[in-house]
């Protein structure tokens, strides 16, 4: 494992150097010899005449024209020039020598000033936009089966890029590789796409007719080498042209036919894996599609619509779509084209956003000082800010910046402090308690604009909500407390009541103390034995500089993947995606996390994502839960091949489905079995509706419904 990164610069550098080394050779041919596009033809192999003149080429800057009879090449007899012997083309020629209407003439090409093609200077282009991405890709992206699949993709893109000039002058080793990535691309490409698939847990269709297209593919590369003997290949070169093309034309349908099928399965679906073959998706149509239909397709019924040089470009399409729609995905998020136009107002904007939606995780006054406040004084612009609470028993103040409290306390009690030091707003002040926030600017002289002013407005009213559920959560927290603590404080309650909820609650907090306990010594607490282990071996051994730094990278990563599994841990235990991304995304992230871990086929739709979003936060987590325990009572009991869970909104009724095609359950089972209980509580509790329809080895569904506002019990009596 260590040496691994020795590894990666070691096939970095092999590749670089044979891709130099092939960048220079067709360089040297494009640039030493002119584009001639001349076709010639004979009947007896001695007597040879141009039977075509290609598009863009010398021969129509030179005025040669059909049907001249060619005589001599270099000085040499026609049929003897390699590029005639083996294509039936003069290309890599210094001089020709015609006849025409009985008179000789001789074209000296040698001498020939070689110009800088537009085709060439664009095809430099594409190639380093498809090295660029493969290098990206090659160091900042974790290396797995399909994340090479897909830099093969790029590079025999970029090599075919770098080889059409010196393709188009007959040169062995351009066609070579030209023909070769015409047959591999797509197939690569939907290699990419089922592994890329497969890592993330999907249960696929089995590879075997992948793996004979790729064999076959191999084959035809292998007897490819001919191209590199002296011997005539014209017949072989065009059917070997016939079935690259043809290669092509199904590799990139039976591409597209699996892109459909699979965006047709996951368009329901928010995860990271659904959106990226979303993206693909779009991407391949836009770029591979055009291709085809402009070009190859047309070829090999007859001649193409339009010419290859122009229609290839096509092809680049689909990095760069990949590139802005990924791009746009992340603008989309953070705003980032107005964050590179203006990326002070923008980070402003951002983090008042981010107050928006981030406020509800508070839950204590004091919490306010690590992210509320700091969010407050980037969004508005402040050098410091503070939030007052008073009740009837104390003051509380809570502060983020350079602040004097006694200044604080001066200008909210008397409120006729100096604009230039503080300003004061009034968060609640009609119940029995009272607060205040207080705002100290960067520059004291420069006003608060309209936006801000409506910022302001609106977070007084956040924090009003805000600080009123941290007051009364409080006072529920220490009625709860008094309760366990004080057995007074429940004298108008019957004396087994009390100690049933002193019981559950003890019972309660304790299995869930077991269960983080398991899981961090599972996890945790094992990843960090090992990291320890592994420092005390850097520490005790003598390595060199080179050594020591892979010893210490890899390190690194280790520890990222124990941070990984905190926050897996953590994820468990209080799923925050639901508030940061919300209800789809976070349900999404949660199977596509489980796909890689369960033995049967996983699904998820769902439908109306607008209407779930707007549920409440409560009824999410409730939500989220219910799948957390069907997905683990499937994973321990169903011995299902499929699992699907449909969720859609019809009728004004929220409608959650689990079915599988497991052993079923029994009435044991129904009673009381497979956290039956909790799920029911859950239900109730949403004032919602299970029914389930199952039987032995047939399977289960579960249907579970919601009323449309989604109410919590509790919020719906008071």
């Amino acid at each position: 494992m260590h040496k691994l990164p020795h590894f990666k610069r070691f096939i970095f550098i092999f590749v670089g150097a044979g891709l130099l080394l092939i960048h220079s050779w067709v360089s040297y041919v494009t640039f030493h010899y002119p584009y001639l596009g001349i076709g010639v033809s004979s009947t007896d192999n001695i007597n040879w005449s141009i039977s075509e003149i290609y598009e863009d080429g010398a021969a129509e800057k030179m005025g040669l024209i059909v049907n001249d009879t060619v005589l001599r090449i270099n000085g040499g007899p026609t049929g003897e020039h390699f590029t005639v012997l083996k294509f039936r083309d003069i290309e890599q020629a210094h001089s020709i020598e015609i006849m025409r209407n009985g008179q000789r003439y001789t074209f000296d090409i040698k001498n020939n000033t070689n110009e800088l093609s537009s085709r060439y200077v664009l095809g430099i282009i594409g190639e380093l936009v498809l090295f660029a991405i493969s290098v990206f890709l090659y160091f900042n992206v974790k290396h797995s089966r399909s994340i090479y699949y897909l830099l093969a993709v790029f590079i025999l893109m970029g090599l075919a890029f770098m080889c059409a000039e010196a393709s188009s002058r007959s040169d062995a080793l351009a066609k070579f590789i030209t023909l070769n990535a015409m047959s591999f691309i797509p197939l690569l490409f939907a290699k990419f796409i089922y592994f890329f698939l497969k890592e993330k847990g999907y249960k696929l269709f089995h590879q075997r007719w992948l793996k004979y297209a790729f064999a076959l593919l191999t084959f035809l590369a292998a007897i490819r080498i001919v191209y590199f003997l002296d011997m005539p290949l014209h017949r072989y070169f065009l059917i070997d042209r016939f079935i690259s093309l043809l290669c092509f034309a199904l590799g990139s349908l039976l591409t597209i036919i699996l892109l459909i099928v699979i965006y047709i399965e996951k368009r329901h679906e928010y995860s990271f894996s659904a959106k990226v073959i979303k993206i693909i998706f779009i991407a391949f149509l836009l770029s591979f599609l055009p291709f085809l239909l402009l070009s190859v397709v047309p070829d090999l019924l007859g001649k193409p619509v339009v010419s290859y040089a122009y229609a290839v470009w096509f092809i680049t399409l689909f990095p760069l779509t990949f590139i802005y729609y990924t791009v746009k995905e992340t603008l989309y998020k953070n705003n980032g084209t107005v964050s590179f136009l203006f990326p002070i107002k923008n980070r402003r904007l951002g983090a008042f956003y981010r107050i928006l939606t981030e406020h509800g995780q508070i839950k204590k006054l004091e919490d306010a000082k690590f992210s509320l406040l700091p969010q407050i004084c980037t969004a508005l612009g402040l050098e410091a800010a503070a939030l007052r609470f008073h009740d009837n028993s104390r003051i509380r103040l809570v502060t983020h910046g350079p602040l004097n409290k006694t200044e604080l306390e001066h200008a909210v009690l008397t409120d006729d402090s100096p604009p230039s030091k503080h300003i004061v707003y009034a968060i609640n002040s009609e119940l029995d308690f009272t607060s205040h926030i207080i705002m100290k600017k960067i520059s004291p002289d420069l006003p608060f604009s309209d936006e801000q002013q409506q910022w302001i407005a609106i977070l007084k009213s956040q924090l009003s909500i805000l600080i009123e559920n941290v007051y009364l959560s409080e006072k529920l927290s220490m009625k709860v407390s008094e309760l366990i603590s004080e057995p007074a404080a429940a004298a108008d309650m019957p004396a087994d009541y009390y100690l049933w909820f002193r019981k559950s609650l003890y019972q309660m907090q304790e299995k869930e103390r077991r269960r983080v306990a398991t899981d961090l010594h599972d996890t945790v607490m094992q990843d960090i034995y090992f990291a320890k282990q592994r420092v005390t071996a850097i520490q005790n051994g003598r390595l060199e500089p080179a050594a020591l730094q892979t010893e210490l990278k890899e390190l690194a990563e280790y520890l990222d993947i124990i941070n990984l599994n905190v926050r897996e841990t953590g994820f468990q235990l209080y799923p925050h995606l639901l508030k940061e991304v919300g209800f789809a995304v976070t349900v999404s992230n949660l199977i596509e996390t489980e796909r890689m871990n369960v033995p049967f086929k996983l699904q998820l739709r769902i439908e109306q994502k607008t209407e779930w979003e707007q549920l409440d936060t409560d009824v999410h987590h409730h939500l989220f839960r219910i799948m957390q325990e069907l997905l683990s009572n499937a994973k321990k009991h169903s011995k299902a091949n499929e699992v699907d869970f449909h969720l859609y909104y019809a009728n004004q009724t929220f409608v959650l489905e689990y079915d599988d095609d497991g052993i079923g359950l029994n009435e044991k089972e129904h009673s009381g079995g497979i956290g039956w209980h909790g799920i029911n509580h859950r239900i109730n509790s949403l004032e919602g509706k299970m029914q389930y329809f199952t039987s032995i080895n047939k399977g289960l569904k579960l249907i579970l419904t919601l009323p449309a506002e989604g109410k919590d019990t509790y919020e719906s009596r008071n």
